[in-house]
């Protein structure tokens, strides 16, 4: 939720919570009584609602706080942009450390992920992995003079 908005909202819901000078000018005891009881009923729900509110204000302003110190660390610059794109810029230089991560892999193994997505190029290398070490295990295997006919 945008701040601004949950400052305006607040503003609202503190002006309805308290009495207008026409609620307070009602000729009649019958009238002052009932108004009076009224603004209570709506003064607790009121109070609640705000209280929410607030609750939600400070949650908001603790997720910028962490967002703008994670940017930070990454060296975004994050002047004049709102949550949503900070959160956005974070994703995208995730992505691109995860990429980098994996082509260092896919090099080490000796394949190509051109063209594939992270999940693609991570199912990829983990097979290429798992093929390795079965290939290691089964050469191993020969050496100690182990058979592996049974294996396959």
């Amino acid at each position: 939720m945008n701040d601004k908005i949950m400052v305006g909202t607040l503003s609202v819901m503190m002006m309805l919570a308290t009495p207008t000078s026409a609620q307070a000018q009602v000729a009649s005891d019958t009238k002052v009584t009932y108004v009076t009881e009224q603004v209570n009923n709506k003064t607790s729900h009121q109070t609640l609602a705000i209280a929410r509110l607030k609750a939600q204000a400070k949650k908001v302003s603790k997720e910028s706080e962490v967002l703008r110190a994670q940017a930070k660390v990454l060296k975004i610059d994050t002047t004049g942009l709102t949550q949503d794109q900070i959160k956005r810029q974070l994703k995208t230089v995730g992505h691109a450390k995860q990429r980098a991560t994996l082509q260092t892999q896919a090099k080490v193994l000796k394949l190509e992920i051109t063209g594939l997505t992270n999940d693609q190029a991570r199912t990829k290398i983990k097979a290429a992995e798992r093929a390795n070490t079965i290939t290691h295990l089964l050469a191993q295997a020969k050496t100690l003079g182990i058979s592996t006919s049974l294996m396959k």
